[in-house]
C-alpha cells in the first residue's frame, strides 16, 4: 500500500479517500487499483469522499491520471465530492471533475458540504441550475452574450460621440482632400 493515500469505508455505500503528501502518477495507479473494485463490489451506486486537505503537491502527470481515475468511477455511476481546503487543491478537484465530463462530480470547500451534496440527488450540473432557480435567476440571459452587449454598447457609444459638436463628421476621415496628391 502506498503511504500517499488510505481508502476506508465511511458508511455501507460510501468511500473516503484520503489523500497526502506528494502524489505521483504511480501513487494514482496503484489507488486506481484498489478503489475501483471496491466501487464496483458495492451492490448500490457507491459514494466517494476525495479528501485532498493533505496533500502537499502533485505533478502533471498525477492529475492527468486523477482524471482517468474519474473517468472510471464515472462510468460505475458513483458520485464523487473533492474536498480541498487551499485554492491550487480545489483547482485539481475541479479540473478532474471538469475535464473527465463527471456530472457526478464536484469540489467542496468543506467536509460537511461534500457529504451534504452526496446526500442529495442533484448532479454537479442540476444543483447549479437549480441555485439559479431558486434564487429567481436565469443562468443565461436571452441566449445573448455578455460580450454581444458589450459590442452593441460600444457602437453605441461611438456613434454618440461621432455626433457630437466636435465638429467630425461620423464618417472615416477622408474629408476628400488628398493632400495636394492630384
Amino acid at each position: 500500500m502506498s503511504d500517499a493515500f488510505t481508502i476506508e469505508f465511511i458508511e455501507p455505500c460510501r468511500l473516503i479517500v484520503r489523500l497526502r503528501g506528494e502524489l505521483e502518477e504511480d501513487d494514482v495507479r496503484q489507488l486506481s487499483g484498489e478503489l475501483l473494485p471496491r466501487l464496483r463490489a458495492l451492490s448500490a451506486r457507491g459514494e466517494l469522499i476525495m479528501d485532498l486537505l493533505a496533500l502537499a503537491s502533485f505533478t502533471t502527470a498525477a492529475r492527468m491520471s486523477l482524471t482517468e481515475l474519474q473517468r472510471g468511477i464515472a462510468s460505475l455511476g458513483s458520485r464523487t465530492a473533492f474536498v480541498a481546503d487551499r485554492p491550487r487543491l480545489r483547482g485539481l478537484g475541479l479540473y478532474v471533475a471538469h475535464v473527465s465530463d463527471d456530472p457526478n462530480a464536484r469540489s467542496f470547500h468543506l467536509l460537511n458540504q461534500a457529504t451534504a451534496w452526496l446526500r442529495d440527488t442533484e448532479g454537479r450540473l442540476e444543483s447549479i441550475t437549480s441555485y439559479f432557480r431558486r434564487a429567481g435567476r436565469r443562468s443565461r440571459r436571452s441566449g445573448r452574450r455578455s460580450s454581444d452587449e458589450f459590442f452593441r454598447r460600444m457602437a453605441r457609444s461611438r456613434s454618440s460621440s461621432d455626433s457630437g459638436d466636435d465638429g467630425d463628421s461620423g464618417d472615416d476621415g477622408d474629408d476628400g482632400d488628398d493632400g495636394g496628391r492630384g
